[in-house]
């Protein structure tokens, strides 16, 4: 019953580790203009060497035919093939950051890999190894040091990220949306945080990169004003600045350039942020980005001193309070799974959706990640009383998340009903869902595969 799924999992929901999940964000990746007009190419057997600058390979192997990866060179920048970052995607797929980032690889002149191999739903194990592999195989075949090969992932990627980049000597890490909690990883190369302000998981990661800020790495956080998804391409120049000015060998005049554009952006956004913990933010971001690099105006004394001054103690008090009070209403929710009726859970999410203020939107999100983790949780035990129930909730907070849909697809044919099987699966492509190999593995669909329907949804789902 409901009961037993809740308290069977409630211990791996909590808000903290539900971030650890980080398996809910919306498979459907919409498509910046910056991603739109792109020389690109279908999969290819050509190796590292063969490349062409300035074009798209979409899906390529590895010459060890371990790996499969979306790849870009640069067409133009310093430092043209001398570094490389290499993405992970929640959902396993390459081609959406390369697509997304193109035009700062040109900016910087850095390599692009998007990695196809890893995804939501692996062991972290198994990921990590992979991630590591992949690591190890890029600087080979493009003849790298690690410590020019950065990792950048979002959400559960970015967990893989932070777990596969224990050794110090590898390139930085750039984790947006998603983090561990405090203090589980001891020693990481310098490291760059990024949260959207409506992100649910907002908390979690400023609580981890505040465990970080209080050890001996290398580390900024940096929000922007977004949700759950991969940051924009103005917000992810960051990521690029903080991947260039941690280079070996980068004293450069270009890299002074870039320097001296970036200080004056941060100047710039230091005069108009209104509160202390802000500007803090801003003064640790000068002096974190600057690395080893003994760039002028490094602003140390500015910022012991806002540390010292009462409008800084105040203002984390009130910030301090705030987020208790968000992660007691996220614990609240998770009990109402259990505790409330559907006619509360409308009243709940109908209030949620009204408010215009980020934390309203913040525990949306997170209202919509519980649903998914806890029908996941009902559909393996086949527990259809307490499914129905989360995804009647999950509906009315995420409607058209392909998620939803796809395990109300699931439950459907589990249950013989093929009819509705088939209309929920459609309604999961059309959302945006894309994973051919789910679709063609999961053992939830047994009893629809071989049918016309089937064929015809999968035929629409990309590889």
């Amino acid at each position: 019953m409901f009961r037993t799924i809740h308290r069977r999992y409630l211990a791996g929901l909590t808000f903290s580790v539900l971030l650890i999940a980080g398996a809910a964000c919306n498979s459907s990746q919409k498509k910046s203009a910056e991603e739109t007009n792109i020389p690109s190419t279908e999969p290819s057997k050509a190796s590292a060497k063969n490349y062409d600058s300035g074009i798209i390979y979409e899906k390529e192997l590895s010459p060890d035919n371990q790996f499969s990866y979306a790849i870009y060179l640069p067409s133009s920048g310093k430092n043209i093939s001398k570094s490389c970052l290499i993405f992970f995607d929640p959902h396993g797929d390459g081609l959406y950051p390369v697509k997304r980032y193109r035009w700062l690889a040109d900016k910087f002149g850095v390599i692009l890999i998007g990695s196809y191999d890893l995804k939501n739903g692996m062991d972290m194990q198994q990921s990590v190894s992979v991630a590591q592999r992949l690591r190890e195989s890029v600087q080979t075949n493009f003849k790298l040091e690690p410590s020019s090969v950065s990792v950048a992932g979002f959400s559960g990627g970015a967990k893989v990220a932070l777990a596969s980049s224990g050794n110090t000597s590898s390139g930085t890490v750039i984790y947006c949306g998603a983090a561990f909690l405090p203090n589980t990883i001891p020693s990481l190369p310098p490291s760059l945080g990024i949260f959207g302000l409506a992100d649910m998981n907002y908390s979690e990661v400023i609580d981890f990169g505040n465990s970080i800020a209080h050890g001996n790495m290398q580390h900024a956080l940096l929000q922007w004003n977004g949700k759950h998804e991969w940051p924009d391409s103005s917000t992810f120049q960051y990521a690029f600045y903080w991947h260039e000015f941690h280079l070996p060998d980068s004293g450069s005049t270009e890299l002074e350039k870039d320097w001296n554009v970036f200080l004056a952006d941060r100047k710039k956004a230091l005069t108009k942020s209104e509160s202390a913990l802000g500007k803090a933010m801003i003064l640790r971001q000068e002096i974190a980005f600057a690395g080893t690099h003994q760039f002028p105006g490094e602003p140390v004394l500015a910022l012991q001193q806002l540390l010292a001054s009462n409008e800084f103690r105040n203002d984390s008090v009130r910030f301090t309070k705030s987020l208790e009070a968000e992660r007691s209403e996220k614990q609240n929710y998770l009990s109402a799974f259990e505790q409330q009726n559907l006619n509360w859970w409308n009243l709940a999410i109908q209030k949620l959706k009204s408010g215009q203020d980020l934390k309203s939107k913040r525990l949306l999100a997170y209202v919509s990640l519980a649903s998914y983790s806890y029908s996941n949780a009902a559909l393996k035990n086949q527990d259809w009383t307490s499914l129905e129930k989360i995804l009647e909730i999950y509906r009315l907070a995420d409607p058209k998340n392909p998620d939803l849909a796809y395990i109300t697809a699931c439950m459907y044919a589990r249950q013989g009903k093929k009819d509705a099987a088939f209309l929920e699966l459609r309604n999961a492509v059309s959302y945006g869902m894309h994973d051919r190999a789910k679709l063609e593995s999961d053992e939830n669909l047994a009893g629809l595969r071989g049918s016309n329907e089937y064929q015809e949804i999968l035929f629409q789902v990309s590889n």
